[in-house]
């Protein structure tokens, strides 16, 4: 991962460019905002996700960062009801009230309960300083969304430790959130195709038979996203 990936370039403002300012996204680390980061499939969300936990678990840079570890929640595949389930579940801790309540709770059981469980999850948070990644938001049922859209506004605003990023494709998957900034993932630059060629070929001149092909063919410009250009590059290797 880290020899084939290219910096990731994103902007806050205009999902079009327009006056978008660039963000590096190594300041994700060190803000002390928490962000969602659009891009359309393949622009490189997972990628960027991944790329942040690495920096924060392995690289001597993640020292000047205020956050300790990662907290990784991988929207399409949680069962949790809720996200505040979520984070308790990827964290590891157990909440059991049933010793108090029996087999059966009762709806206002079942609603402390839930706050017992928000609590939990504000103060794991305050106490250690963790970036809470929530990849997919789009992968969520439709159902479910406007209910943890108002869990994250809700976590957004007690936890002061920690960090929360989400990912999702479009800005209509989540509309506004309070308390959380929008950046956008911009496409590859022909720059970044070069780069990216290069590094995954083993030899220079392997690397530009594939970037003259590519430009004869109706692939040209789709190549301005990373999960399309890989693709084409293992395809282009396997039948070499």
């Amino acid at each position: 991962l880290n020899e084939l990936f290219i910096e990731t370039r994103l902007t806050l403002g205009s999902e079009v460019g327009g006056e978008a300012k660039p963000v590096p996204y190594r300041a994700l680390l060190g803000a002390e905002t928490n962000h969602i980061v659009f891009g359309h499939p393949g622009a490189g969300k997972t990628t960027l996700a991944r790329t942040l936990c690495r920096h924060l678990l392995m690289d001597e840079a993640s020292e000047a960062s205020p956050l300790e570890f990662p907290i990784v929640i991988r929207l399409r595949e949680t069962k949790q009801v809720s996200l505040f389930e979520a984070v308790l579940d990827a964290g590891g801790i157990t909440i059991d009230l049933k010793c108090r309540f029996g087999k059966t709770m009762l709806k206002d059981d079942i609603d402390m309960f839930a706050q017992v469980q928000e609590n939990a999850v504000v103060d794991f948070l305050n106490e250690y300083s963790a970036l809470l990644i929530l990849e997919g938001f789009d992968e969520l049922q439709d159902s479910r969304r406007s209910e943890w859209k108002q869990q994250i506004e809700k976590l957004s605003l007690q936890v002061e430790s920690s960090l929360i990023l989400i990912t999702t494709r479009s800005a209509s998957d989540i509309g506004a959130v309070h308390n959380v900034r929008r950046l956008f993932i911009c496409p590859f630059e022909p720059s970044d195709v070069e780069a990216f060629v290069s590094s995954w070929f083993d030899s220079q001149d392997q690397a530009e038979v594939f970037l003259n092909e590519l430009r004869n063919t109706p692939y040209s410009g789709a190549e301005l996203r990373p999960l399309t250009l890989s693709t084409l590059c293992a395809i282009f290797e396997r039948y070499q």
